[in-house]
């Protein structure tokens, strides 16, 4: 056990010499010179509207538009709408908003159900 600790003693002793016995004082900092920028606001906004249109046009297909009809769309559109319907295009439900359909199901569903008792009542 003491082998070990004196060990360890030892290989922390030669590591504190590399790191602090070693240093150089000749340690230059300098601010980097500034390039000015291109301005690729323009490119962007164009790579961005293409993504966008194809998220969207490809959405719009998997929810049973044709593609004429999709295409058709989007020479009606413009870039803002366009943007404005990517953002919401997954909060789009295809088949109507399911929380409405399951509303209207718990309410028709006891409704029949108490016909269908009242029925089975009259009829005996």
């Amino acid at each position: 056990m003491k082998k070990i600790n004196r060990a360890f003693i030892i290989y922390l002793l030669i590591c504190a010499y590399y790191l602090f016995g070693f240093h150089n004082n000749c340690c230059i900092a300098e601010i980097s010179p500034v390039h000015q920028s291109k301005d690729y606001s323009n490119q962007w906004k164009e790579v961005q509207f293409q993504l966008e249109t194809l998220s969207i046009y490809h959405s719009l297909i998997d929810y049973g538009m044709s593609a004429e009809e999709a295409t058709a769309l989007f020479q009606q559109l413009s870039a803002e709408d366009v943007h404005a319907l990517a953002l919401t295009i997954d909060q789009v439900a295809p088949a109507g908003n399911p929380v409405s359909l399951a509303l209207v199901i718990f309410l028709i569903v006891p409704i029949i159900v108490y016909f269908l008792i009242v029925l089975g009542m009259i009829a005996r």
